[in-house]
């Protein structure tokens, strides 16, 4: 995620059940407008 130019905005300790064990989370997150720069996107 990070190679796409988002950022890690939190870390979900043991927040959810998965194959039978207590997982993390991550979310990541970008801006709209720094997606677009990054892209070359039309600005707005």
């Amino acid at each position: 995620m990070a190679r796409l130019g988002m950022r890690q905005e939190a870390r979900h300790v043991e927040s959810y059940l998965f194959r039978g064990e207590w997982a993390d989370q991550l979310v990541f997150a970008v801006l709209a407008g720094e997606w677009r720069a990054t892209r070359g996107g039309p600005r707005g």
